[in-house]
């Protein structure tokens, strides 16, 4: 199945693209990103952050300046879709390592535990009929025309997850930003205990 134009990556956050700036300083192209700010409050803490290597990696809210730093890495957008994966990994081992309680062995745990609202689901390709619960032509159908299938005040997602890995998440403005500037990309997640669950195990 053709993966759509938006990723799921980008349905989980609040978007935003910009076009390179010119590099003043050397008056020779254009200027390569390598980090970002933003304003965070300390109150969406604990934040995972990319990193120049594209990994979700721990950040915190400067206290003196009211920012969190996230760093840029080459990702072209043909590439995105095989983020969930990497990322799922990461929150993981950040969870495992910080005791949080945001993992989970079956997609109806993960929904039930989330302390907000589920807003999107993200499955792999062998899922997507189990988890809508209509038949896979007319998933497949939906997923091309609307880039998911809506289950309620839900969204379903697929991604090149896995078999048995799956995302639940808050809506975008709970969970963080994606930053896309050409073929960089730098992701802020904030609250990352309980805005997103993690799954591994059953639909």
């Amino acid at each position: 199945m053709p993966f759509p134009k938006k990723t799921a990556l980008e349905r989980l956050l609040v978007t935003e693209r910009h076009r390179r700036r010119t590099d003043e300083s050397s008056r020779a192209g254009f200027a390569v990103p390598a980090m970002s700010e933003r304003p965070t409050e300390v109150n969406l803490e604990p934040l995972a952050a990319t990193n120049a290597r594209g990994q979700l990696v721990l950040t915190t809210v400067s206290r003196a300046r009211g920012v969190a730093r996230y760093g840029f890495f080459e990702c072209p957008t043909e590439a995105e879709n095989a983020l969930p994966s990497r990322f799922h990994s990461d929150l993981w081992r950040l969870s495992e390592a910080n005791g949080w309680g945001n993992r989970c062995t079956s997609l109806t745990e993960a929904s039930a535990r989330i302390p907000f609202e589920p807003r999107s689901i993200v499955v792999p390709y062998a899922w997507i009929e189990k988890v809508t619960g209509i038949p896979r032509d007319e998933a497949e159908r939906l997923m091309s025309l609307n880039g998911f299938v809506s289950k309620g005040e839900q969204q379903i997602l697929v991604a090149d997850l896995p078999e048995g890995h799956a995302l639940v998440a808050a809506a975008p403005a709970l969970l963080g930003t994606y930053t896309r500037i050409d073929d960089r990309l730098g992701v802020l997640m904030t609250q990352v205990d309980r805005a997103i669950f993690l799954v591994r195990g059953s639909a």
